[in-house]
């Protein structure tokens, strides 16, 4: 009983830190406030993406990192592109994070076209990197 009354209240503590939006269709985005620095989250976003996840890091900036990961489609024949990025600046609180994902397919071309829905690798992709820059005590 203590620990589901534990639990509760930590589960409300957090949540004016974490603002979770929706599936927009076209993108995923998540906004949350975490104690690490900067540093921390970027050091952290990059090894969690390139060396974890397997993404390919594209782009890296003290307050922005991007990766993409070219894997089959959910639906349908061909591949498709996954991209998760991380924007983040400092805060009094610690940082404020936003990771968002989007998905692109591949045509025969070549081209991506950006697909109508995020694939639910990136959408699960987006979220375990959100738990990363999120640690708990």
């Amino acid at each position: 009983m203590l620990r589901t009354a534990g639990l509760a209240i930590l589960a409300l503590a957090l949540l004016p830190a974490c603002d979770v939006i929706e599936p927009e269709g076209r993108q995923q985005t998540t906004t949350f406030t975490t104690s690490l620095t900067p540093q921390q989250t970027r050091a952290n976003a990059e090894g969690w993406l390139g060396e974890r996840a397997l993404y390919v890091v594209t782009s890296s900036a003290p307050g922005f990192v991007r990766a993409e990961k070219r894997r089959p489609r959910s639906t349908g024949p061909g591949e498709q592109i996954d991209v998760v990025s991380a924007s983040f600046h400092g805060v009094p609180e610690g940082t404020r994070v936003e990771v968002q994902a989007l998905t692109f397919e591949v045509a025969q071309s070549g081209a991506r076209n950006r697909a109508d829905q995020v694939s639910p690798e990136a959408l699960r992709d987006a979220d375990e990197l959100t738990r990363v820059l999120m640690p708990r005590p």
